[in-house]
């Protein structure tokens, strides 16, 4: 069943998918277990962590000889190792016991498996990933214990996101980058999991999607901004098995998980380096304590929690307390970037073009950088410099790079930079956000140049020696291969078959062409009819930012303190006095509840209160820099609403709600038009839609891991145009629909599918690749799905009849025969007349029909 589509490799079948009609996505069941993580969860984690720094900082006061600061900074360190192993166990214990073992088929959104699939991946998120993620093989380790099936020598990337991991299987010798690896996705109006299998000695480099249900061969190479959807033909059966490629694959250099290391005695040298840098960053922590602890006020030695809640409740105390946390946050950060700065130019020294390998020593820098400073690393502080301003240029200056004027930079900075001596960035140029520079690869290093007046946009790879022309535009998702050069003027977006998609050849007098942008003219040159904020106050404004929202975090601790302590009567009353560390604990955990939970009602009011007051309703057509505030007023709102999207253990408030129903009714209050029963980003999304107000979601759409993005931003010009996603559509995850495009009810638009301005995907249409184009046409079937939930599995169409697997369940007890039946039977599904319904006919015997 369905249409075979080609382009640059095999397209799986696409089958004639049974849609569903989701339960209610407000039903009291919904709302309470989807209010759970941000309500219950995180609050409980945050207060069992207190409590077990308290009583570890208490015992060893009682019996050891350390004084109360070193007491204290141990009683850290102990708290931090014990909530590293056991929080990561305790999510594991958690998966084996609401949902045991994944299992593949379709689901009903908002059914029980759902809530319970859901609850879950929250769960796991909420309790980390501990102490398992800081080596390779523990983190393996953690995910065989949540069920994965994963062989000998596989090099899995820190960072890369694991789910669904009783479907997962992962062959010897595999090699894993920073990538989503789950069996997830959304499709015909359900939640649906497939296995997702990957070969022996598969490479899976950075951007690259994995789809579920889709094989990966062994010994295969997924390079930079491709998909399963690329892989070539499936082989014959009955050839004998593929034979290892001699050396590294062709394209697995890019997966920095095949990055050569150094010796170990080069490694142990760079450990400590890096240990230096750290104890070095701590400094302006420990001067802090310090202070508090020379203060006249200070109590040198605390016997009980009580005393504790005392001390901690002093007012000098207290502020101590804020001053740490804002230090953290704002002061950090900027020791941390001296001290690699110093350890780059005293120590690694400047990089060079040419091989790798060709020194231990050339290895050895390479690899300390990247564990140093690597360009991800930058945003922490560019978000206290102004990232997209002239401090970034300075900074990047002083790390080796040649950067010009007036460039404007990426929020994100850019994963995979190292090499910063071998990038060069000309005058005028401007930047997307979420792209990789990679200047030296698992062999190579090469330079990366963007020449003046060039643009590239969001998402792409720019790999080593690869040049960008002058006034070029380099656009969403694309990709400059090894040694390749744009020509002056040329404009290239996306990937098809390892190669950007040429739209325009450019020609030789845009070389000539003038390179200033309306964001240079207006930010430096000050040609704009409004007042404009100059880089070092927008630094300013993003460290106040983050110290109000570490602040707003901190606060929450004391206020249920002097709460709990109110409760019983104030601390010198005997009740106080008298309580129970039992009695203690219970009031302030309710406590604690309580006011972290209005904490974060006042962080997402203030938000949309800003949002509102500093951005108004967005509408259509040209913002650019030189003609409108907008801009600039859109970086503000970012700035200071922050602690929306880094608020609690590293995670925003919005990313405890995905696929919720309070996700939908924050939008809405930032003026989304979204319809009902909406599931919006059940797997989160980087970024969210970043205007709301333009963008238009019809009902029981899904939008999984996927970009609603209605402004785009083409050699300097930023613009507004609206975004339709149609009732019943579905974007899955990495696909991207860029200003102007629209999508036409239940439409799909699959994995790593791009969908330009001006584009439009028909009814029942289903688009792959990037850009994406038409592969097939869905015949839309839907079935009534019983209260009692189940999985329902797809399997095609027989003539005119259209066949899937129901749960023996939805059968009836009429139905059942007294001798062995299987679990399910072949429910046979016939079209009504107008093709877009369909009803449970006679229900009898049959079998899988492809």
């Amino acid at each position: 069943g369905g249409r075979r589509g080609r382009r640059g490799g095999m397209f799986s079948e696409v089958k004639y998918q049974a849609r569903m009609h989701p339960l209610s996505s407000t039903s009291p069941a919904a709302l309470f277990v989807q209010a759970l993580p941000l309500v219950l969860l995180y609050p409980l984690r945050r207060v069992l962590t207190w409590i077990t720094f308290v009583a570890y900082w208490i015992i060893i006061q009682r019996f050891s000889s350390l004084s109360r600061l070193q007491a204290l900074l141990s009683a850290l360190a102990l708290e931090r190792f014990t909530a590293g192993v056991l929080l990561p166990l305790v999510a594991v214990l958690a998966k084996w016991t609401v949902i045991g073992r994944y299992k593949a088929g379709a689901h009903q959104l908002w059914g029980s498996y759902y809530l319970r699939w859901w609850i879950v991946d929250q769960t796991l998120q909420v309790c980390g990933r501990g102490v398992f993620r800081h080596s390779g093989r523990s983190l393996i380790w953690y995910y065989r214990l949540l069920g994965a099936k994963i062989g000998r020598d596989v090099s899995i990337h820190p960072s890369a996101r694991f789910a669904e991991h009783d479907l997962l299987t992962i062959g010897d010798g595999s090699a894993i980058d920073n990538v989503s690896v789950r069996a997830f996705t959304l499709g015909a109006g359900a939640m649906r999991l497939e296995p997702l299998t990957l070969g022996k000695s598969v490479t899976v480099a950075a951007k690259v999607a994995l789809v579920p249900g889709m094989p990966v061969p062994d010994y295969s190479v997924l390079a930079p901004l491709s998909s399963s959807y690329d892989l070539p033909a499936p082989a014959r059966t009955d050839l004998p098995p593929r034979l290892p490629p001699p050396g590294l694959p062709a394209g697995a250099g890019q997966c920095t998980m095949r990055f050569p290391a150094p010796g170990i005695g080069y490694r142990a040298l760079g450990y400590a380096i890096l240990l230096g840098v750290c104890l070095l960053e701590q400094l302006p922590v420990l001067l802090v304590l310090r202070a508090m602890v020379d203060s006249p006020w200070y109590i040198p030695h605390l016997s009980n929690v009580r005393e504790v809640i005392v001390w901690f409740l002093t007012p000098q105390r207290i502020g101590y307390y804020l001053a740490l946390r804002v230090v953290r946050a704002v002061v950090l950060p900027i020791v941390r970037l001296g001290a690699c700065i110093a350890v780059k130019r005293l120590i690694i020294g400047k990089f060079t073009e040419g091989r790798r390998d060709r020194s231990e020593w050339n290895l050895f820098k390479h690899w300390l950088m990247a564990s140093l400073l690597p360009g991800e690393a930058l945003q922490d502080v560019g978000h206290l410099v102004g990232a997209h301003y002239e401090g970034m240029t300075l900074i990047l200056r002083l790390l080796g790079a040649k950067v010009g004027e007036r460039v404007y930079w990426p929020g994100s900075s850019f994963e995979g930079l190292v090499e910063y001596d071998l990038l060069e960035v000309g005058d005028d140029c401007v930047f997307g956000s979420r792209s990789i520079i990679r200047c030296a690869d698992a062999t190579h290093a090469a330079r990366v140049t963007v020449c003046k007046g060039a643009n590239v946009g969001d998402r792409c790879v720019l790999l080593p020696g690869s040049t960008v022309g002058v006034n070029a535009v380099l656009g969403s998702g694309g990709i400059l291969q090894k040694g390749s050069v744009m020509a002056p003027g040329s404009m290239h977006v996306g990937s098809y078959r390892g190669r950007a998609v040429v739209l325009d050849e450019g020609d030789v007098a845009a070389a000539d062409a003038p390179t200033l942008k309306p964001f240079g003219s207006a930010f430096y040159l000050g040609n704009a009819p409004y007042f404009v904020i100059p880089g070092w106050m927008h630094g300013l404004i993003g460290a106040l930012a983050r110290s109000w929202a570490v602040v707003h975090r901190a606060l929450t601790l004391s206020l249920s303190l002097f709460a709990t302590a109110s409760l019983l009567g104030g601390v010198e009353s005997p009740d106080f006095l008298g309580a129970s560390r039992l009695a203690l604990f219970v009031r302030f955990l309710l406590m604690f509840i309580v006011i972290q939970n209005a904490a974060t009602v006042v962080a997402v009011g203030a938000a949309i209160v800003l949002k509102w007051g500093l951005m108004g309703r967005r509408t259509v057509g040209d913002h650019s820099w030189d003609r409108s505030p907008f801009c600039q007023r859109w970086q503000v709102y970012l700035a200071s609403t922050v602690i929306i999207r880094h608020a609690y253990y590293g995670r925003g408030i919005l990313e405890y709600l995905h696929g919720s129903a309070y996700l939908v009714w924050y939008f809405r209050a930032l003026g989304c038009h979204i319809g009902r029963d909406v599931c919006l980003y059940p797997t989160g999304a980087d970024p969210m839609m970043t205007e709301p107000d333009l963008v238009q979601i019809g009902d029981e759409a899904c939008v999984d891991d996927a970009s609603l993005i209605a402004h785009i931003n083409s050699r300097g010009r930023f613009s507004l145009n609206r975004v339709v996603v149609g009732p019943g559509a579905t974007l899955r995850a990495f696909s991207r629909l860029l200003s102007g495009a629209a999508m036409m009810p239940r439409a799909t638009v699959l994995e790593h599918t791009l969908v330009l301005g001006g584009d439009v995907v028909d009814e029942d249409s289903i688009w792959q690749g990037w850009p994406g184009r038409e592969i097939a046409k869905a015949t839309p079937v839907q079935v009534q799905v019983p209260s009692d939930g189940g999985a329902v599995r797809d399997v095609g169409v027989k003539g005119e009849e259209i066949w899937a697997t129901l749960p023996m369940r939805w059968l009836g007890r009429s139905r059942r025969r007294a001798r062995a039946t299987p679990s399910a039977r072949w429910a046979r599904l016939v079209q009504a007349g107008d093709g877009n319904a369909a009803q449970l006919d006679d229900i009898g015997w049959g079998r899988e029909v492809r």
